[in-house]
């Protein structure tokens, strides 16, 4: 049996989430004043930590992580290539289709060498962090072009999408693997709720054991952690709709990530739920835990976590998600993001934020869901 894992306090989670996005603000501020102006770097972190903290200089935090050095090679791609995956001509499609596949091919084949370049990535924190998103970057021609490569997907063989989600089960076992005998957090949310930000703090922070950094928590990834003899950690994420999904857009500007608002709209809507269901079967079990983060006030200094092991406090954050106040259909969620996907242009439009790439806005609009 494991030893008893380090026990974890709500101060613990907001301390890193705080540390996270502040982290997060610096970064991001950089990326957008690189689109060009109106607003300077400086201008653009204040808006982002009053948008976050209630004040353009949060205080209580440690020093930040250097920035990299290096930009994201997409960034510097040339405007001419910088083109919506639909308005290409079909002779080229194929090609960036036929392009992915072999590429897909080759990292399953050499999946011990697709393990150590997924381990090297700092978003994985030394390979103790499972994500989907970070195993498509390792794909050459989406970290060349993410915007265009991963629009193309629609049209990759299923065959080789089911390579892809072996691999994505290997690094999974992998990383399970590297938990020793700490337990394992399951992060769970909707898009943008600050999974990935709280992950990797954590682990800078000193959580020793591995962490799943996915949407969904299902009882057979509960179980599974279980059975290799690990306590599991189930951390819900909570965060309104309106403040995640503006998020997605601007992080999409830093990273190249394709915003699709009605696949965010249905996390923010069936997460919930689906979790409830999952963790059903492991009420009153002292080795599964449940916690709640409600990252839904007006600054995270009021920000609240509440939870514990299933067979104590678990029971309050499981009463909590059942009753969180953010419980609108996926209609509703699909309304706001017109409206907050229209306020975000118009700003642009007025210069009071800074210009968007454009085949990002391509990709967006065309996603955006229609009103009827």
């Amino acid at each position: 049996m494991p030893e008893q894992a380090m026990p974890m306090t709500p101060q613990r989670f907001m301390k890193a989430l705080r540390q996270g996005v502040f982290e997060n603000n610096r970064r991001l501020a950089r990326a957008l004043a690189e689109w060009g102006g109106p607003l300077e770097e400086g201008q653009v972190r204040e808006i982002l930590h009053r948008w976050a903290f209630g004040t353009p200089r949060p205080t209580g935090l440690g020093a930040p992580e250097p920035l990299p050095v290096r930009r994201p090679v997409w960034r510097n791609l040339p405007q001419h290539r910088r083109v919506a995956y639909g308005s290409l001509l079909s002779e080229i499609r194929e090609r960036w289709v036929a392009r992915l596949t072999r590429e897909i091919q080759t990292m399953a084949r050499d999946h011990k060498a697709t393990l150590a370049r997924y381990a090297e990535r700092p978003d994985t924190q030394g390979g103790r962090i499972v994500s989907g998103d970070t195993l498509l970057h390792l794909i050459p021609g989406v970290a060349e072009n993410p915007p265009l490569a991963l629009a193309a997907f629609q049209d990759v063989d299923p065959s080789a999408l089911g390579e892809l989600a072996s691999l994505g089960t290997r690094i999974r076992d992998h990383v399970l693997d590297l938990a020793g005998r700490e337990p394992v957090i399951l992060m769970a949310g909707g898009e943008a709720s600050g999974k990935s930000t709280l992950s990797c703090q954590l682990i800078r922070q000193g959580f020793p054991g591995a962490i799943v950094d996915s949407p969904w928590v299902s009882e057979k990834d509960v179980q599974k952690v279980l059975d290799r003899g690990y306590e599991a950690w189930v951390v819900y994420l909570d965060r309104t709709f309106e403040d995640a999904f503006q998020s997605m857009l601007l992080r999409a500007a830093d990273e190249g990530r394709i915003v699709d608002p009605d696949e965010s709209a249905r996390t923010h809507t069936e997460v919930p739920p689906m979790l409830l269901r999952s963790l059903a079967p492991f009420r009153d079990q002292p080795r599964v835990s449940c916690w709640h983060l409600r990252n839904t006030a007006s600054n995270l200094d009021l920000a609240e976590a509440i939870g514990g092991p299933l067979d104590g406090d678990g029971k309050d954050a499981l009463a909590s998600i059942r009753m969180r106040p953010e419980s609108r259909s996926r209609a509703d969620f699909q309304q706001a993001a017109r409206k907050t996907w229209a306020r975000f242009q118009h700003a642009i439009q007025a210069r009071r934020h800074n210009p968007y790439p454009a085949d990002l806005t391509e990709e967006i609009s065309r996603r955006m869901p229609s009103r009827y």
